[in-house]
């Protein structure tokens, strides 16, 4: 029987249109080179690639590309008590970079994950409900398998994160007005891809489920050939892990950890918690469960206000298998008993009440409009384009920011700053393009010294992602 596997010159020519396209809007520049050399002797390649994928070897004679190494962010480790937010005040100490590893996908491992993916997506997927938004294969849902006539392979990402964040919102706000209190739980897993075991992906048990899931939703999938597929896609995941090991990052290879950047890693961290989406939601007590990625958010009834004591209590009513021991918060997947931790630092638990928490949620709706509407300008209109930036408030220390804007000290994985930051480039990327070249930079000059001076005096803003993003948009001006 043909499959959608089937490598033929079409499907791979298909196949790396779509992986070119999903891989080059993820990376920049980044990449692009790789992509560009490939092109240009397309015809040739493609012919090599399908040769490769022939007689069901897979991922076996395709070499899976390069190591990315990202900034994250820069700490400073500082004598000074990190209770006193100093502006305009020089900072001693040294400086510590964290950085992410990340896959570079070889033209030839993206072209073959779409293929993957064409073949073995609609029945993973088949396991997923609606509660899981990130990165979900596009078109998925509506016909049970991708087109391989698309452009991309995910759906449109902003509007799957528009209602993880509005959701929650919105049913706690219902909640609300009709009973006295509700509960507000954010949290996030440490390392996730760092931490998954592939290996859960061709365990008996694991793929009997994938079979019955696709069954039920009349999905086509053959148990032999994903088994064999995946084990071919795994080994080259140790490839990865050995190109990270030659970096310093691991010691050695246990077998945990799947690539950052895969277009397969994507799905396949959705799939591992599964089975705690299903937990969750069948939980009497929950309104509402929305995870995008490895960002959690639950929406729940407390028992009795005066028996929420704290968060590891809230979390041990939520997440199946908790424990927390020394600030360590774990969990157990159902389906696989592999287990994960939370990120105590990031987790949120909000107790709301009454007219009071109606006004909090308003306030926290207010503030995402602010930091993600899509404005438009009028081309040339310094005014109209600059007028952006007063909405954004980078920091509660920023005197240029909106007064309307709340700061939320204990809401910010509500109101997740990274949009604050990343509508201040949006902005800034907007004066690049729309504006001549000198008022540009004027605009970008002005602007970015006073973003600056706010990251160069506080601490909890060192984001050198965010310093490059600039970076890149003054090369524009």
């Amino acid at each position: 029987m043909t499959t959608l596997f089937d490598p033929t010159l079409e499907n791979v020519l298909l196949a790396f249109r779509q992986a070119k396209n999903t891989v080059a809007a993820e990376r920049d520049f980044v990449g692009r080179m790789d992509l560009a050399r490939f092109e240009m002797r397309l015809g040739t390649r493609l012919g090599q690639l399908q040769r490769l994928l022939g007689d069901g070897q897979w991922f076996d004679q395709i070499g899976i590309g390069g190591l990315l190494v990202l900034p994250k962010a820069v700490n400073r480790t500082s004598k000074e008590q990190d209770n006193i937010v100093r502006i305009g005040v020089p900072l001693h100490g040294n400086l510590t970079m964290k950085v992410r590893f990340q896959l570079a996908p070889s033209p030839e491992f993206a072209t073959a994950e779409v293929l993957y993916l064409w073949e073995f997506g609609g029945a993973l997927e088949a396991m997923l409900d609606d509660s899981c938004l990130g990165y979900r294969l596009k078109r998925v849902a509506q016909d049970g398998t991708m087109d391989q006539y698309d452009r991309s392979v995910y759906e449109y990402w902003p509007a799957y994160f528009e209602r993880y964040r509005s959701d929650p919102i919105a049913v706690a706000r219902q909640a609300l007005k009709s009973t006295q209190s509700v509960l507000v739980t954010s949290t996030d897993v440490v390392s996730f891809f760092d931490s998954i075991d592939p290996r859960f992906l061709i365990d008996d048990s694991f793929v009997s489920r994938i079979a019955i899931a696709a069954a039920h939703k009349h999905r086509p999938f053959s148990t032999k050939r994903f088994v064999a597929a995946t084990t071919s896609l795994l080994r080259r995941f140790r490839e990865f892990r050995e190109l990270r090991r030659e970096a310093g990052s691991y010691d050695g290879d246990d077998g945990v950890g799947i690539p950052i950047g895969a277009l397969t890693s994507r799905v396949f961290a959705n799939v591992a918690l599964s089975s705690v989406d299903s937990h969750i939601q069948r939980l009497p007590h929950v309104l509402l469960y929305r995870r995008y990625v490895d960002d959690i958010v639950i929406v729940s009834h407390p028992a009795d206000v005066s028996d929420v004591v704290d968060a590891p209590q809230v979390l041990g009513s939520l997440f199946p298998g908790f424990s927390s021991v020394n600030r360590r918060d774990r969990f157990v997947v159902p389906a696989t008993r592999a287990s994960f931790d939370l990120n105590a630092d990031k987790t949120r638990v909000h107790l709301l009440q009454g007219a009071v928490g109606l006004h909090f949620l308003s306030a926290v709706q207010r503030s995402f409009s602010a930091v993600t509407s899509e404005r438009r300008a009028f081309i040339g209109d310094v005014g109209r384009l600059t007028s952006e930036f007063a909405a954004i408030k980078l920091s509660g220390n920023d005197p240029d920011g909106a007064e309307g804007l709340p700061r939320l000290r204990d809401a910010d994985r509500f109101t997740l700053r990274r949009f604050m930051s990343g509508a201040y480039v949006r902005a800034l990327e907007r004066c690049a393009v729309l504006l001549s070249t000198g008022a540009a930079a004027k605009v970008f000059e002005d602007r970015t010294r006073r973003m600056l001076d706010i990251l160069e005096s506080n601490p909890q803003l060192e984001d050198f992602e965010f310093v490059l993003d600039l970076l890149k948009i003054a090369l524009l001006c």
